[in-house]
């Protein structure tokens, strides 16, 4: 929604408990005299809804302010990775200037898999790890592998093109034919400097010093954080968050069969497709089945399942706020307050390093001068 006097709002029509939060958190963050202050999104909180500021991206003025949009990008991922967060990806932040700006938050204190109630028999999973927790690159493939797509929220954008999607030739006509093109791949979370895309490499060293410089903040003021009513931790206790049983691409899949000419062909078929959600249940607690029904009941309606926690409760919920079972033994703040308690200087340094590895391009390989030998003949 844009104003006369050009001021915008993002209306989000789902709880934005956490976005409020996490504002709040910045805001004490920029407090406590780090290298730089982060720009944080105004909140308006309302009841199962709220409106957010809008946030327009914009180049870097110079190499300074390069290096601290990647000072602030490592802050963040600092508190992200404190705060249990999860779907950190390039759809998830805007470069708006020097200042790297989260505008979806909704899955910190993101219920770790391995909490699970009643199934402790199940081998630990641990949450991702620095590596894969979605700002640094993160590789998947389209056409077959044979072109790259980085969807993290950092690193190379891989060209133009992101993954395919189904579009339809000859629309309106006897011989319309469905097929699948690349999308258009948004740039809007990667930093410029005038009309050029910065490279990473060179600015690794800034990155990884706000994460080292935001961790040690954390550290050092932690029993605080987490146990005073004064905290901006606080708030998490009751935030309502988006716990992501299945990441939003497998159910964009089903929804494309479903919506194709195969599952439009009758109700039985539409039907069945969505029967691959139940095959891993016989494995899983009891919970799952009934988030298995709710996953079904969301996509016959062609919508994305979207399940629900709050910080200070082990259940987890449907679309509509509704309890579907107890999925968790303990809390997700609980959860959280624990990984947070077992952190110290030297995990921070040691993924501080992994962040600056992850970033940095690897040594050309060097093609053989030689020919390789000959291959023996068959006898």
């Amino acid at each position: 929604m844009v104003f006369a006097d050009g001021r915008a709002l993002a209306y989000k029509p789902r709880p934005i408990d956490m976005e409020a939060a996490f504002s709040t958190i910045l805001d004490w963050v920029n407090g406590q005299g780090l290298r730089y202050d982060h720009r944080s999104p105004q909140v308006l909180d309302r009841d199962g809804y709220g409106w957010m500021e809008w946030i327009d991206g914009g180049p870097v003025a110079d190499a300074a302010a390069a290096d601290a949009f990647y000072w602030r990008a490592g802050s963040l991922f600092a508190l992200y990775r404190a705060l249990n967060g999860s779907d950190l990806h390039s759809e998830n932040l805007i470069a708006a200037g020097a200042c790297p700006v989260l505008i979806d938050t909704e899955c910190l204190l993101h219920p770790p898999p391995d909490a699970l109630a009643d199934r402790p028999d199940l081998p630990a999973i641990t949450m991702p790890s620095v590596l894969t927790a979605g700002l640094l690159p993160l590789y998947t493939f389209a056409e077959s592998g044979r072109r790259a797509v980085n969807l993290g929220a950092l690193g190379p954008s891989c060209g133009p093109d992101g993954l395919e999607e189904t579009t339809y030739l000859n629309a309106g006509t006897d011989w319309v034919l469905r097929t699948r093109k690349a999308s258009p791949r948004s740039t809007a979370h990667l930093p410029r400097l005038e009309d050029r895309l910065l490279d990473p490499t060179g600015h690794v060293s800034a990155l990884a010093a706000g994460y080292r410089e935001t961790w040690s903040l954390l550290l050092h003021r932690r029993d605080w954080l987490l146990t005073a009513a004064g905290s901006p931790f606080a708030a998490l206790r009751r935030a309502r968050g988006r716990h992501m049983t299945r990441s939003t691409w497998n159910y964009g899949q089903l929804l494309e069969a479903a919506r194709g000419p195969e599952g439009m062909a009758d109700g039985i078929t539409f039907s069945i497709l969505f029967e691959a959600l139940r095959r891993p249940l016989a494995s899983l607690p009891a919970g799952y089945r009934k988030i298995a029904e709710a996953e079904s009941r969301d996509l016959e309606r062609l919508d994305v399942p979207r399940f629900a926690f709050a910080g200070d409760d082990r259940h987890t919920g449907d679309c509509q706020g509704r309890p579907l079972a107890r999925l968790f033994a303990e809390t997700p703040f609980e959860a959280m307050a624990g990984r947070f308690r077992a952190y110290d200087q030297a995990q921070v340094d040691y993924e501080a390093t992994l962040i600056a590895a992850a970033l940095h391009r690897p040594p050309a390989v060097a093609r053989p001068t030689t020919e390789a030998p000959p291959t023996p003949r068959q006898a």
